[in-house]
């Protein structure tokens, strides 16, 4: 169906903080992938490449956790990183059946880049909103994000999670 042609949205739904917080995810989200797609890149590869930065070595269960995703998908995404040598595997030398990850020298190069993108999608992105605002914004989701993310049920912060500052 032509956009001229499909059933507008009800306006309702943007006076839900749930949906208007959903589809601010969804822009933010387009954004992204596409101005790393235009690099070359994926999201989720920078995604692993900031985690190995900020903690150093992880195996690979220890990557899935900290990142929340599935073993599996983790696998595929260290596969590209690894041939494209942004990313060490070796075994671990105290448990030959695990792996241990780092990011290399040109890694952390290309991970600079993804946060110099970050940064021009998020300036993109919120410029409506004076620094103030945008300080403030990040304050709420922050907090709200800290008091929905758990552990088996409980209050606990996952694993890596760290709330950061706007400053940082």
């Amino acid at each position: 169906m032509s956009p001229s042609l499909s059933p507008s949205r009800p306006s309702v739904l943007l006076t839900l903080p749930v949906f208007a917080i959903s589809r601010l995810g969804r822009i933010a989200n387009e954004k992204v992938r596409a101005v790393f797609s235009q690099e070359g890149l994926s999201w989720r590869g920078h995604f692993i490449l900031v985690c190995l930065k900020e903690h150093g070595e992880l195996s690979q269960r220890e990557l899935a956790d900290l990142a929340s995703l599935d073993p599996s998908d983790l696998v595929k995404v260290l596969d590209v990183l690894e041939d494209t040598g942004l990313v060490q595997r070796r075994p671990d030398p105290r448990d030959r059946r695990r792996h241990v990850l780092s990011i290399t020298d040109d890694g952390q190069d290309v991970c600079l880049r993804g946060e110099e993108l970050i940064r021009t999608v998020t300036t993109d992105l919120l410029a409506p909103l004076g620094a103030d605002r945008q300080a403030a914004l990040h304050e709420l989701v922050t907090t709200i994000i800290d008091a929905h993310t758990t552990i088996d049920g409980d209050r606990r912060p996952r694993p890596g999670w760290r709330r950061t500052t706007h400053e940082e």
